[in-house]
């Protein structure tokens, strides 16, 4: 997921990720904008919810015990607004979008948070043999209660952006070139500076000979980076990929892939920082996890239109990843299945169910576990009703259950709420 670039343009773009991103996008669309069709979208939610377990603990282990606290569920008022905003000319549009979010909880005030997310996106063409795209992202939200194993209010801040060159070099051959840079700031527990910082590149090969088939090989080199944590380490990772993707238009899509993954890891005593003076938040015997990290890597996705209102899609992977909250490699394997019913033009189902086995690898900073692993199942009902052409109401039904190796991983968690959402189209 992540890879290397020049030195000097991600030392720019760590700089100032979201100025860049914001330049490059105007400055690529600006040259034909008196030609440009528009439409801006601002929307307004309000929500509430009752979370079951908002901390994500066993159930007979409140984590707010000491305080005579032992409830897990709280309910949560959710109020949020946003602009959608679009810019069209010939073959090239440019979307650029920002919402804000307040979350208030009942019972746990000092939970009371504001997040936010912007971003924008440039889908162009240069010629007929060469078109691409540019985006940039930047979220701030609450980290999960999983991964920091307390009951502070952390807020993880994540930027992601990416640049993707097509090129038809032949009627029957494709080459496309993506570059990307990922950060991500993570406070944890006596670390309050910990951060992972990735730059990524993909080069792909496509064959366009087999009719609705499309053919190819993939690689992609990964480099990282860990920051502000004791025992920090560094990584590089190689990816080799066959791709292939199959359309039948307008009935079903599918799209594979199966390679091989080495990671590489080594100490990055430059980023790394003393244990804190609270000795029970490291572990003896803690330190970064180095050496190879390698394993079979893959993907498979479908989807299939059944009828006009009903629609499947079934997805499955493998990948060595990272588990941000220890500094440390992982193999996720895991997979999910769906469906969507369009009862009418204003009435519409989801349903959704995942299963996903993350095996973490080494020793963790903030616990005394090593090789810690965890099977997590989730399931969701999202119904809509447009009642109004500028309306949507949304009831929702969200089930979490993580089995783990590590006591306080295990947890059971329902969800159901309620939101409506305002939205009007200029």
């Amino acid at each position: 997921m992540k890879s290397a670039g020049r030195a000097g343009t991600c030392a720019l773009l760590v700089a100032r990720p979201a100025t860049i991103a914001v330049a490059v996008l105007f400055a690529l669309g600006g040259a034909r904008l008196s030609r440009a069709t528009d439409s801006i979208s601002p929307y307004a939610t309000i929500g509430i919810e009752h979370d079951s377990n908002v901390f994500m603990r066993p159930s007979g282990q409140p984590p707010l015990l000491a305080f005579g606290i032992t409830a897990l569920g709280d309910t949560i008022k959710d109020y949020e607004a946003g602009l959608d905003a679009a810019l069209d000319w010939g073959p090239d549009r440019l979307t650029l979008s920002g919402e804000g979010t307040r979350d208030e909880y009942d019972a746990f005030s000092f939970l009371d948070h504001t997040e936010y997310k912007f971003g924008g996106n440039l889908d162009w063409t240069l010629a007929p043999v060469v078109d691409g795209t540019a985006g940039f992202t930047q979220t701030r939200y609450l980290a999960p209660f999983t991964e920091t194993l307390s009951t502070e209010l952390l807020l993880d801040t994540e930027r992601t952006g990416s640049a993707t060159v097509r090129v038809h070099v032949s009627p029957l051959w494709r080459v496309e070139l993506t570059p990307g840079l990922h950060q991500l700031e993570s406070p944890l527990p006596g670390f309050p500076g910990f951060a992972l910082h990735e730059t990524t590149g993909t080069a792909e090969l496509d064959y366009l000979g087999f009719g609705r088939l499309t053919a190819g090989v993939q690689y992609e080199y990964d480099e990282g980076r860990y920051l502000e944590i004791v025992g920090a380490t560094k990584y590089d990772q190689q990816d080799a990929n066959l791709t292939a993707s199959y359309k039948v238009s307008g009935l079903s899509t599918f799209s594979a892939s199966a390679g091989y993954a080495v990671r590489d890891a080594a100490p990055n005593p430059a980023d790394s920082v003393p244990s804190p003076s609270d000795s029970a938040i490291v572990f003896a015997g803690y330190a970064g996890t180095i050496g190879k990290t390698s394993s079979v890597t893959g993907s498979l996705s479908y989807q299939r239109q059944l009828t006009g209102k009903t629609s499947v899609n079934l997805s499955l992977f493998r990948r060595v990843d990272s588990y941000t909250a220890g500094a440390n490699p992982e193999i996720a394997t895991g997979g999910s299945v769906g469906a969507t019913w369009r009862a009418d033009p204003k009435f519409t189902v989801d349903l959704g169910y995942s299963l996903t086995r993350d095996q973490i690898q080494g020793g963790l900073v903030i616990v005394d576990v090593s090789n810690r692993s965890d099977r997590t199942q989730a399931a969701r009902i999202d119904v809509r009703y447009e009642a109004l052409s500028w309306l949507t109401i949304r009831p929702y039904f969200n089930w979490n259950k993580a089995v783990s190796t590590f006591t306080l991983g295990n947890y059971s968690q329902t969800i159901v709420g309620i939101d409506a959402t305002g939205r009007l189209d200029w």
